[in-house]
């Protein structure tokens, strides 16, 4: 199995400003590359992989274009991510 770390480069969630340094995919082993799917561990916010694997924001077209396989799989994961951050579940609270 391949290391999460690796082609991950260090990248801040722009929307809470979680450091993000590794990657593991959904069913797969596959590295991530540009234009790949990705979920803030912490905040939930859906990212992309971009060149030299760093991630961005997720624009609003990306999101209303994306099919509907990859969107189950986005909200089942941000759904996952919330449930495992409520108070008294995890480190760290929804809150925080």
């Amino acid at each position: 199995m391949p290391d999460p770390r690796d082609d991950v480069t260090p990248s801040t969630c722009p929307g809470c400003g979680a450091r993000l340094d590794a990657a593991s995919g959904v069913g797969h082993d596959e590295r991530p590359k540009p234009g790949d799917w990705s979920i803030c561990f912490r905040c939930a916010r859906p990212l992309v992989f971009i060149e030299g694997g760093a991630l961005r924001e997720a624009t609003a077209a990306e999101l209303a274009g994306v099919d509907a396989e990859t969107a189950d799989a986005l909200r089942e994961a941000q759904a996952a991510i919330r449930s495992y951050h409520l108070p008294g579940r995890g480190p760290i609270s929804r809150n925080s």
